[in-house]
């Protein structure tokens, strides 16, 4: 009986442990269905981000395209304007230089004629002179900065750090007494120079500037020469740094210079004769080309 007993209860134990291990697997089974499920689940979202990264990348491909295929456009566009405006440009300075030209040329025969008629004391008939033909002139504003208090003109343009100049130049000479390469663009001095080999007598000259309207008349003594390759500074009286000291330096009594941007020169001979005639077109502060021909345009 105790034999019995003993194998009744390892038997009840197996079983007691056999159902436990049964319900141990059934929840292992159950868990690993939901982690399976679970699995299921990412894998499928996982799929889905990846087409909507593929999707957007292929979003991302075209824009590119389309913004550089834009880009090209624009950038094209912009070189064809800017070769547009410089060819406009071009004609324009063009037609300015031959302007210039015609008024230089009508100018000096105009004062050979004038000195041809007070030489033979004939009674002009009554002209219009380029300097007294009222010109309307608008005003065109921007955003400018600098000092151009110490500006001078060398050959055809200058600049300084703080404001940007444009000059138009044009000259004519009869004899070998010319303006000088250098000018100051506010009245404050003109500078002759004899170019020749031999001295030059400047007795009974005199030297005429008129600026935007504005005359004025300096007469050479009649003992004034030149000599060879000399320079002659003819300052305004109320110029600062002038100074009186023939034949380098001569002072104007009560007479000044004025400044302007339309500037013409004029050297007569004793008889009355053009023999220099120099012009000077001053545009001031224009940031680019198309503000340049605006104020041209609104000034004439």
């Amino acid at each position: 009986m105790s034999k019995l007993g003993q194998l009744k209860s390892s038997a009840n134990f197996s079983a007691e442990d056999a159902s436990r291990q049964r319900s141990e697997l059934l929840i292992a089974r159950k868990r690993a269905d939901e982690l399976s499920h679970d699995l299921s689940k990412k894998i499928a979202e996982l799929e889905l981000l990846q087409r909507r990264v593929a999707d957007l990348e292929r979003q991302l491909t075209d824009e590119r395209k389309d913004f550089e295929s834009q880009l090209l456009f624009q950038r094209q566009e912009v070189n064809r304007l800017k070769e547009e405006l410089e060819e406009s440009f071009r004609e324009f300075t063009d037609l300015m230089n031959t302007k210039i030209a015609l008024d230089q040329e009508i100018l000096m025969y105009r004062k050979m004629l004038e000195g041809e008629e007070s030489r033979l004391n004939l009674t002009p008939a009554p002209r219009d002179s380029p300097f007294n033909i009222p010109v309307k002139r608008r005003r065109v504003d921007g955003d400018f900065e600098g000092d151009e208090s110490n500006a001078s003109l060398t050959g055809a343009s200058y600049s300084s750090s703080r404001t940007r100049f444009a000059y138009r130049v044009s000259s004519t000479a009869r004899g070998p007494v010319e303006f000088f390469k250098e000018q100051d663009t506010h009245g404050k001095w003109i500078k002759i120079h004899n170019s020749s080999n031999d001295e030059m007598s400047l007795g009974g000259w005199e030297l005429v500037h008129e600026a935007d309207g504005h005359e004025t008349r300096f007469k050479f003594s009649r003992a004034f020469s030149l000599k060879p390759g000399a320079i002659c500074t003819i300052w305004s009286q109320d110029a600062e740094g002038n100074s009186h000291n023939p034949p380098a330096d001569l002072t104007m009594k009560n007479k000044s210079f004025h400044p302007g941007t339309d500037v013409t020169i004029l050297l007569l001979d004793a008889d009355g004769e053009v023999s220099f005639l120099f012009f000077v077109f001053v545009y001031k502060n224009y940031h680019s080309i198309s503000q340049y021909l605006l104020v041209f345009l609104f000034n004439q």
